[in-house]
């Protein structure tokens, strides 16, 4: 399944979904920090999620809990309070941002489309195993 953006969406919220669509392997998992009480709940329904306190989850990052997760961030704007977000397949980081999604590293192990580079990424891609950093900032 593909997320779809569209002109209404902040640049955030399609930053967001563009990320998601980067990632369609098996054995992924989503690691968030956010104090937006609509958001944990709503993952707390999520397919096997682990909710650790009152602002922090855990989850597998399926096509079910990607579409759930983006209908979330529609609907409540949820990016914005969003603190810590990673993804991550055995327990290394393939994916993390930080203060509303103002700001990423995402691992130059993942293929990025021509789209994504010319609209995210706003360094220098390194020719080594260092994370890209990328941004919906201009």
């Amino acid at each position: 399944m593909k997320l779809m953006n569209n002109d209404k969406r902040s640049v955030t919220q399609v930053f967001f979904i563009d990320v998601l669509n980067l990632f369609k392997e098996d054995g992924l998992y989503c690691e968030i920090q956010s104090d937006d009480d609509k958001l944990i709940n709503s993952i707390k329904l999520f397919d096997q999620a682990i909710v650790t306190g009152d602002y922090s989850a855990y989850f597998p990052l399926n096509e079910e809990n990607k579409k759930m997760l983006v209908d979330n961030v529609i609907e409540f704007h949820s990016e914005e309070y969003i603190h810590h977000f990673e993804i991550q397949k055995e327990k290394k980081n393939l994916f993390v941002a930080y203060d509303g999604f103002e700001i990423a590293q995402i691992t130059s192990e993942i293929q990025l489309s021509e789209y994504f580079i010319k609209k995210y990424v706003k360094t220098k891609i390194p020719n080594s195993t260092k994370p890209i950093v990328c941004s919906p900032i201009e």
